[in-house]
C-alpha cells in the first residue's frame, strides 16, 4: 500500500490479528511514522529517511576505502539498532533517547597506535 491513510484505516482489520504468522513490512516516512506503524502491529517498518542515510553512509565508506565486509557489518548493526530503538517498549517508548554509536564505528574513529620501529 502506498497510501498512509489506508494503513491507518486498516488498523481495525489488521491481518496480523487474524493471521499472526503473517509478516507485514511497511515503508515509513520517518522514524516517528515507523514507531507508529510498529504500534499498529507491523512486523517491520522501514523509515525512508534512515534507510537513505544508511545507504549514503555505506557508499561513502566504501568510496574512501573502508573494507566492504566491515562496511556491510557496520551498516547492518546500525540498522538493527535503529529497528530496536523504533519498536515500542512499554512505557519507555515515549522517552527521548539518543542512538548510540556502534562499537565498530567508534573503534574505527579511534587513532591508530603508531608503530615504533625507530627512525627510517
Amino acid at each position: 500500500m502506498d497510501a498512509p491513510s489506508a494503513v491507518e484505516k486498516g488498523r481495525d482489520a489488521r491481518p496480523c490479528c487474524a493471521r499472526p504468522e503473517l509478516t507485514i513490512v511497511a515503508r515509513a516516512r520517518d522514524a516517528v511514522h515507523a514507531t507508529h506503524l510498529y504500534e499498529l502491529g507491523v512486523t517491520d517498518a522501514i523509515p525512508e529517511t534512515i534507510e537513505a542515510s544508511l545507504q549514503l553512509a555505506e557508499a561513502v565508506l566504501v568510496d574512501i576505502g573502508v573494507p566492504m565486509g566491515f562496511v556491510i557489518a557496520s551498516i547492518h548493526e546500525k540498522r538493527d539498532e535503529y529497528r530496536k530503538f523504533l519498536q515500542p517498549h512499554g512505557d519507555r517508548r515515549k522517552e527521548t533517547r539518543g542512538i548510540k554509536m556502534s562499537k565498530r564505528v567508534r573503534d574505527m574513529n579511534k587513532p591508530k597506535p603508531e608503530k615504533s620501529g625507530g627512525p627510517a
